[in-house]
């Protein structure tokens, strides 16, 4: 299977981040898990993303925040 795409999920829960994973790994897509926006923008600089999944509620850095950064 070709991959589609590498998606940065950002999730503080962990069930999230694994179902999250599994449904888009078995869409072809490749991810890369982190537990918060810190995380994140470190993900985004070390890292080949194509698209930023986000929780609006983590802690640290919230999505909203996230996405302000960015």
């Amino acid at each position: 299977m070709m991959i589609k795409a590498n998606i940065l999920v950002a999730d503080d829960d962990p069930n999230a981040l694994m179902s999250t994973e599994m449904i888009l790994r078995e869409a072809g897509y490749s991810c890369v898990k982190v537990r918060d926006g810190d995380e994140a923008l470190t993900a985004l600089t070390t890292e080949a993303i194509d698209l930023v999944l986000a929780d609006r509620n983590m802690p640290n850095m919230n999505g909203d925040q996230l996405l302000k950064e960015v």
